[in-house]
């Protein structure tokens, strides 16, 4: 009877009152881990709480407080200005959007326009940060690679220039692509779990489209596509992809190395037993006919 009683009172809340600020910032810790740009639980709970307190009041909730106060353009621009949560704009803005998106599915709704623009931010806070994150390393990987072609390749500046310029323009602009893309259908799925919605904010789809972009350039100007990708260039690439955005890459880079040159070690000593015992094999083969030579001219 306890529980019932405890249940009944809870959906009360929700349809009358609106939803728990527990239950919106769970939601809202989740995305902005995806986004990575967390913020802590209790900051979240007292911005949540915020929205659902209309100005005057003691206690969040109420009845059409949705329509008084926090669901709405006007009460966000106020909200952004005003909330003493420590969070940052960026951080308010997503939690607002939350906040709507998850009312928006409640009996008692909220404006469409206000929908409208939880989509509209929700979009355009994954887009800035993942774009911005991945092109920087990209960047990175385009430093590197001009380095490695006139300090080891011998390649002329003008030159590697031209074709490292060619390759970061190819990889920012696919990129750039496929970020907006996905930021589009972004709000339609922040809910659902998945490694994929966590792994284009990283930033780590630059290097691999750089990566794959690069090999495609040298193999077309090669015409091997083979070469293209077992060449060294693509070996420097990954590593420095590891090294700088993997996380553990400072520990993976130099194991992978060890065990590199651990196996190149054991084929070199099973090669030069194999030479060894060829060598004396056919050193003893040698004498032995020498020997023979020997002693058919003295009889």
């Amino acid at each position: 009877m306890k529980k019932t009683l405890i249940a009944f009172w809870f959906l009360v809340s929700v349809f009358a009152f609106g939803l728990p600020e527990m239950y919106h910032a769970s939601e809202t810790v989740r995305v902005l881990n995806i986004l990575k740009i967390p913020a802590r639980y209790e900051q979240l709970v007292t911005f949540h709480r915020a929205i659902d307190t209309v100005p005057g009041s003691y206690a969040p909730g109420g009845w059409y407080h949705r329509e008084r106060w926090g669901h709405d353009t006007n009460s966000l621009a106020k909200l952004l200005s005003s909330d003493s949560s420590g969070l940052s704009v960026s951080q308010k803005r997503v939690a607002w959007a939350i906040h709507i998106l998850q009312d928006s599915k409640t009996k008692a709704g909220v404006p469409y326009e206000s929908v409208v623009e939880a989509r509209k931010i929700l979009s355009r806070e994954f887009f800035k940060p993942t774009t911005i994150r991945a092109v920087g390393r990209i960047a990175v990987l385009s430093i590197f690679d001009f380095i490695y072609q006139v300090a080891l390749l011998d390649v002329d500046p003008i030159t590697a220039l031209e074709r490292t310029f060619t390759g970061f323009v190819i990889s920012t602009g696919s990129t750039i692509v496929v970020n907006f893309l996905v930021s589009r259908i972004f709000p339609y799925v922040y809910s659902q779990p998945g490694r994929f919605l966590s792994f284009l904010p990283s930033g780590f789809l630059g290097p691999i489209i750089y990566i794959v972009v690069d090999i495609t350039l040298r193999a077309i100007a090669t015409g091997s596509f083979r070469e293209a990708l077992f060449s060294p260039q693509t070996l420097l690439n990954s590593c420095i992809i590891t090294l700088f955005f993997v996380p553990g890459g400072q520990y993976i880079v130099p194991a992978a190395m060890a065990f590199s040159w651990i196996l190149n070690w054991i084929r070199y000593s099973e090669m030069k037993a194999k030479y060894e015992l060829f060598d004396e094999f056919l050193h003893k083969e040698y004498y032995e006919r020498l020997l023979s030579q020997v002693e058919m001219g003295v009889r």
